[in-house]
């Protein structure tokens, strides 16, 4: 095969990918999953921290699913981290970068280029992925303070979008 068949294959495959991956899903999710996440450095944590989930009970938590080459991903992460930064007293946001197409160290760059604060870390064998059944990216899951899903967004999503989807979850 040439250099250029492979390059246009590969071109094919990812563009499906993105288009597939990047689009509005239904997600039959169902119960919240517990998990520890080594957290990589952002503003607000440090590098190797562990975050377990269930520390987070009784309060109302965001858990976004990213990866730094899928160009939805980051057009909201700024979002994101808007959000928590006026709310963090309140909520608790947690980011889940998927490794594959890129590395950790291109999350880690990310992350530092875009002053992100709220926890992050890496799912460096797919496991969350597969536990929270992600078929798209990216997408969030809104967890109530009594720790059932409230609702899973895939796709793009805005700080006044997360807001309204805090609010509805009430108290």
């Amino acid at each position: 095969m040439s250099r250029k068949l492979i390059n246009h294959i590969i071109f094919i495959f990812t563009a499906a990918f993105l288009l597939f991956s990047c689009s509005q899903f239904n997600s039959n999710i169902d119960e919240v999953l517990d998990f520890e996440l080594t957290l990589m450095e952002t503003v607000d944590h440090q590098n190797g921290e562990k975050l377990i989930l269930s520390e987070y009970a009784g309060t109302p938590i965001l858990i976004n699913f990213w990866f730094p080459s899928c160009p939805p991903c980051i057009a909201e992460i700024p979002e994101i981290n808007e959000f928590y930064l006026n709310n963090k007293p309140n909520v608790k946001v947690v980011g889940v970068q998927l490794v594959g197409f890129d590395s950790l160290q291109d999350g880690q760059d990310f992350l530092n280029n875009s002053k992100v604060a709220y926890a992050s870390g890496a799912d460096l064998d797919g496991s969350l992925i597969v536990k929270y059944k992600i078929s798209g990216f990216p997408t969030t899951i809104f967890i109530n303070r009594k720790g059932h899903i409230h609702q899973v967004w895939q796709g793009k999503i805005t700080a006044n979008k997360i807001d309204e989807i805090i609010k509805s979850m009430g108290n």
